[in-house]
């Protein structure tokens, strides 16, 4: 690639000169799940703690049609999360400010617009969900305004100043110290990032993504997977996916997130074997 002076830009990181090469992350997901036992996806019992990727919350709540107040709507949000899921803690992104993660944002938006609303309570909502929640600033807004109808329903809230994604998973991680914890999103990211973060004397913690239409519960019970995994395969879990492509880094164009897991597993055991003498 190098030999051709007329490239302006990196075609193995870029699809032009200012798209970065959108990631397959599930596929890294997808290969250590393949490598999991029974016991590993295997779903919590009794009581239970839930933190929420208050990120897919926003969009896993389907808005009326008919013209309603944002104070209606927020309700809505309240009411599915308290029942579904009791005292719940919120832990939701920032946009305040310019992120490594604008790519993502702007790539989830596919193109939708929707202009800048300063909104109260009792103001009826006038834009579609999907419009409103692509400008950054009403998205700003409706989180602050849901935390506060969360909080009243003793649903502790968190808010970070960008990505929310490692203060999620802390969060999980803590709560876990001292009960049975689930952590409830979509992003791959977050069961890659607990694999580093859970530590084997906690509370279980479960990872359990929110079930789509005609999709399976895949729960990941994340002492048993770094149990299964290892201490090793875990803490270079991180390196793989953000060289391979994550949020904030393209993908390499012809190197698959699956074959690079799979390699680093058959590296560490031939290292493991030689320091043992086999």
């Amino acid at each position: 690639m190098f030999r051709y002076e007329l490239c302006s830009y990196s075609v193995a990181l870029f699809y032009s000169s200012l798209t970065l090469r959108q990631p397959q992350k599930p596929v890294l997901a997808d290969a250590i799940r393949a490598k999991l036992s029974s016991n590993a996806t295997s779903g919590p019992k009794g009581d239970v703690q839930h933190v929420l990727d208050g990120g897919a919350l926003l969009y896993r709540m389907p808005w009326p049609r008919r013209s309603v107040t944002y104070q209606d709507i927020c309700g809505l949000y309240r009411s599915y999360v308290t029942k579904k899921y009791g005292n719940a803690i919120g832990v939701f992104d920032g946009y305040d400010d310019m992120s490594t993660k604008n790519m993502a944002h702007q790539r989830r938006a596919a193109g939708k617009a929707g202009a800048t609303v300063t909104f109260t309570e009792n103001m009826k909502d006038t834009l579609k969900k999907d419009n409103f929640l692509a400008n950054p600033k009403n998205k700003q807004q409706s989180i602050n305004m849901l935390s506060r109808f969360l909080q009243e329903d003793n649903c502790p809230t968190y808010h970070a100043e960008g990505d929310a994604d490692v203060l999620i998973v802390k969060t999980a991680v803590e709560s876990a110290r001292e009960r049975n914890t689930v952590l409830v999103g979509d992003d791959t990211d977050l069961p890659l990032l607990l694999c580093f973060y859970t530590r084997s004397d906690s509370f279980d913690l479960y990872f359990k993504p929110e079930p789509k239409a005609n999709s399976r519960r895949r729960v990941w019970n994340m002492k048993k997977v770094k149990e299964q995994l290892g201490d090793d395969v875990c803490h270079d879990l991180l390196f793989i996916h953000a060289i391979l492509g994550c949020d904030t880094t393209s993908s390499v164009h012809g190197i698959c997130k699956a074959a690079a897991f799979f390699k680093e597993i058959c590296q560490l055991v031939t290292l493991r074997r030689a320091s043992k003498g086999f």
